[in-house]
């Protein structure tokens, strides 16, 4: 069987007449060894047909959204979702229901939003699209690119990388998708649940569809080695299903294994101009990226103690990247039994941290959409 065939015998579904045909592949498909094409000489060649037509995976545009109580009746505890940190609104697109609408034209906070997922990958981003004025209308294209599923704008129908952030073929070839004001993270439902936020806005059911939203048509893709679709060359660096968050900084790109954070809850790493901060945030047990800039508190460390976020000064941060320094504040030092507990007082800090643009994605689609990225060592 080609490469294409084994390709088109993907995902699990498609859709005709309300039906979902699945279909599954007796072996993952042979790759090609030769080294990702530069972005810059891309061609349709490259790119893989998805085998679903145009309308099958439909996206979503002003959606509507619910409680959490009422999205608890019918989404799944372990299941995950994009949760979007924005400064008045917060909102939740769980990956239940993006498996069957993988682009979403949105608002938070007034701003135009476009929110796309990739279960191939496993990764969520959100860009602001082209236009401050006005909302731009993005679908899913019928192409991949190593695994990743490009969308395509309503107005020149350029394909367009969300890893990248940027048109990759088409009219606007080279044109980018700008950063979000705002932080987003992926996290579990069951974080968001037991949060007890009424906050949180949920990405409701669509009512103008006919999917069976309990359903789940990759199964069990996330955790076996199947790759359905054909990958150019092969980077053992990780397994290709590891997750890893990826950022880009001055032209450096840097991947960090998911799996550092089982034993360590806080990394402090310097790219390109930039210092960087990640750490696991306990209110929703999700990673989240800040920054600030070299040359300025290069000393600043971050630690985490009992759920708590310390510079090496003894400054607390909030988990949100901003310093806390009221009148009149102590830190426990946990170190001390009941009896002697002491206390400190903590020096105010005088800049806040910046959310920093990340992509949290499997392997494959990291290193496929940046050959040239480092991988960030535990030893480190």
């Amino acid at each position: 069987m080609g490469l294409l065939a084994l390709g088109i015998g993907f995902l699990a579904l498609l859709i005709v007449g309300g039906e979902y045909w699945r279909f599954f592949l007796a072996k993952p498909p042979p790759f090609s060894f030769r080294s990702p094409t530069p972005i810059e000489h891309l061609t349709l060649a490259d790119l893989t047909p998805t085998g679903v037509a145009d309308g099958g995976l439909p996206s979503l545009t002003d959606p509507a959204f619910v409680s959490i109580d009422e999205s608890d009746q019918y989404l799944v505890q372990d299941g995950e979702g994009l949760l979007v940190l924005g400064r008045k609104e917060q909102k939740f697109y769980p990956f239940q229901l993006l498996v069957w609408h993988p682009v979403v034209n949105d608002t938070v906070d007034g701003l135009p939003v476009l929110i796309t997922f990739n279960p191939l990958v496993w990764s969520a981003t959100i860009h602001t699209p082209p236009g401050m004025d006005k909302k731009n209308s993005f679908k899913a294209s019928s192409f991949l690119w190593n695994n990743n599923v490009l969308i395509e704008d309503s107005a020149t129908n350029s394909l367009w990388s969300p890893l990248r952030g940027e048109a990759i073929l088409g009219q606007r070839k080279g044109d980018v998708l700008r950063p979000c004001p705002f932080d987003s993270v992926i996290v579990s439902w069951k974080s968001v649940v037991e949060s007890d936020s009424n906050q949180v806005k949920v990405l409701a059911i669509p009512s103008e569809f006919d999917r069976d939203y309990a359903f789940n048509p990759y199964g069990a893709y996330q955790t076996n080695a199947d790759i359905l679709f054909p990958l150019q060359g092969i980077d053992a660096r990780l397994p290709l299903k590891e997750r890893v968050v990826g950022v880009v900084i001055d032209g450096k790109e840097v991947a960090y294994p998911r799996a550092i954070f089982q034993t360590r809850s806080v990394i402090n790493d310097t790219v390109g101009n930039k210092h960087v901060v990640l750490f696991v945030d306990p209110r929703w047990e999700g990673i989240r990226t800040f920054s600030f800039p070299v040359g300025e508190h290069d000393s600043l460390v971050f630690h985490e103690e009992t759920d708590r976020l310390f510079d090496q000064e003894g400054g607390e941060w909030s988990w949100d990247g901003a310093p806390l320094h009221p009148d009149s504040q102590t830190v426990v030092d946990k170190k001390n039994d009941l009896n002697t507990i002491s206390a400190q007082t903590i020096k105010p800090n005088v800049f806040a941290l910046e959310p920093l643009e990340r992509s949290e994605v499997m392997w494959l689609g990291w290193y496929s959409s940046y050959p040239d990225t480092l991988v960030y060592s535990k030893d480190k």
